[in-house]
């Protein structure tokens, strides 16, 4: 049978259909994005799933689960702002190059992103799976029955190609945890905390303490600066002889997330405190004030309750092992020495508020 009769051509013709139905089919069973969303638990911000959703409903897209091979990545990073919230949208392609990175700020609750978001990311999927112009399919012409024999020397047409033009993949979201080894930058977060300290060990008895600190760290790490100032204290010893004492130090503590459920975070410190006291034995024959050194070890636990996006309670309580730490002792009229006080190990827990900076 000739390769240029009408049967041929309707055969080929049937069967390119039929493979690019073929190839459409398994189109639909791939997923083409993938949809992350990094935001702080206590701000109720929306979740993949339900961004995805939203997203797959403006742009008529269907929602598919699964492992995808994924053509491109959308990451939203959600943070605090002043009186409101403010995510950065990063896309990429499926080889990890970035496309191109959106800002959308918005006050209020975090909530108020949902709409801005849902438009950015649908803007920037629209324009990665807009469809290629297609060619349409050219079905061969039959011969009219009145139309003349064709001539055997004459040259024949050129059989056009009836395969239809493949179309494009459909868009999908999938909504996964963050991979292994993701080279995103992390966020940052800066708070100012201040708490009132109860402690043992330093002075000859319990006391208290002011503390201001800043907190600068990650979602699983962060690091703690503080100052602190010991409340002047008395301490009698006899009728005729009293220690006042003060103190006043600084602290660096490393600490990594040990736990976290719901509005509450628990973290493991370890650090290192230095500072001076200052002793002053004012009834005492030839006594002078003095400041003498004192270095601590400071390991601590610590936990944070957030009451409110950005503002919630602080606690924690440690210990102070001492490196470097003076001891304080007076001679009677008969020459005996005396020792008044010296800093051992001690404890202490403390109550405070922190608040978001950035």
């Amino acid at each position: 049978m000739p390769c240029d009769s009408p049967v041929v051509k309707r055969i080929v013709g049937t069967l390119a259909g039929l493979l690019a139905l073929a190839t459409r089919a398994q189109a639909q069973q791939e997923p083409a994005f993938q949809l992350e969303v990094r935001a702080p638990e206590v701000a109720a911000c929306t979740s993949a799933d339900a961004l995805a959703a939203r997203v797959a409903e403006r742009t008529g897209s269907s929602l598919h689960g699964g492992e995808p091979s994924v053509r491109a990545r959308v990451l939203v990073v959600i943070v605090a702002h002043g009186d409101g919230h403010r995510a950065v949208v990063t896309m990429r392609d499926g080889d990890g190059e970035v496309l191109g990175q959106r800002e959308v700020r918005e006050p209020g609750a975090c909530t108020a992103l949902d709409e801005p978001l849902t438009l950015v990311i649908a803007s920037g999927v629209g324009m990665l799976t807009a469809p290629l112009p297609q060619t349409p399919p050219v079905a061969p012409e039959a011969p009219s029955p009145e139309a003349p024999a064709p001539d055997a020397t004459a040259k024949r047409p050129e059989v056009l190609d009836a395969t239809p033009a493949a179309e494009p993949t459909p868009v999908r979201f999938v909504s996964t945890p963050p991979a292994s080894g993701s080279d995103e930058p992390a966020v940052w977060t800066f708070d100012l905390e201040l708490a009132a300290r109860g402690l043992t060990g330093v002075l000859p008895e319990p006391s208290g303490a002011a503390r201001l600190g800043v907190y600068a760290g990650t979602a699983s790490f962060g690091l703690v600066g503080s100052t602190s100032w010991l409340v002047p204290a008395t301490f009698r010893q006899g009728s005729e002889h009293e220690l006042r004492a003060t103190g006043i130090g600084g602290e660096l503590s490393a600490c990594g997330r040990l736990a976290e459920a719901s509005i509450t975070t628990l973290w493991l410190c370890a650090g290192v405190q230095a500072g001076a006291l200052r002793a002053d034995a004012p009834r005492l024959w030839r006594a002078a004030p003095r400041w003498d050194a004192l270095v601590q070890l400071a390991p601590s636990m610590r936990a944070r309750l957030a009451l409110a996006s950005g503002f919630g309670l602080a606690l924690g309580c440690g210990a102070g092992v001492p490196l470097l730490f003076p001891r304080f002792a007076h001679r009677d009229e008969a020459g005996v020495l005396t020792t008044d006080h010296e800093v051992e190990l001690g404890v202490w827990a403390e109550l405070g508020v922190w608040a978001r900076l950035n």
